[in-house]
C-alpha cells in the first residue's frame, strides 16, 4: 500500500459527512467515536475517512494535527482490511490527556471493533 492518504480515501464533501452522522452508528473507546455508514456512491471500492477535531477538545493546533496524523496513518494501513464503509473519526472531551502511546491504542482498538462488526 503506498504511503500516500489520497483523496480517494477520504470524505470531502458536506453531503457526506451528514450521510454518515445521520446513521447515527457509533463505536466509541475512549477520547474517540468512530461513526459510520455504507457508502453511498457506487464509484467508492475502498473505505473512507473524515476527521473531526475539535478546538473544544484539543486547544492546540499541535495536539489537533498529531491527531489527525495518527488517525490517518492508522488507517491508511488497515484500510484494505476494513469493510467498504464511509466513516468519521470525532474527538471527545479528555482525548488531550491520553498519551502518545495511548492514542496509539485507543485509534488501533476503534479500527479494530470497527473490523469485527459484521455490516450489511
Amino acid at each position: 500500500m503506498p504511503a500516500k492518504f489520497s483523496r480517494s480515501l477520504r470524505l470531502l464533501d458536506a453531503r457526506d459527512f451528514g450521510l454518515v452522522f445521520k446513521n447515527q452508528r457509533r463505536i466509541s473507546v475512549r477520547g474517540f467515536s468512530l461513526y459510520h455508514a455504507a457508502s453511498t456512491s457506487n464509484l467508492v471500492v475502498t473505505s473512507r475517512l473524515g476527521l473531526a477535531v475539535s478546538k473544544k477538545h484539543a486547544k492546540r493546533a499541535v495536539s489537533r494535527n498529531l491527531m489527525k496524523r495518527l488517525i490517518r496513518e492508522s488507517f491508511r494501513q488497515q484500510s484494505d482490511q476494513l469493510p467498504k464503509i464511509d466513516c468519521v473519526v470525532v474527538t471527545r472531551p479528555g482525548v488531550t490527556n491520553l498519551s502518545r502511546c495511548e492514542l496509539h491504542q485507543a485509534i488501533n482498538l476503534l479500527f479494530e471493533r470497527l473490523r469485527s462488526l459484521q455490516l450489511t
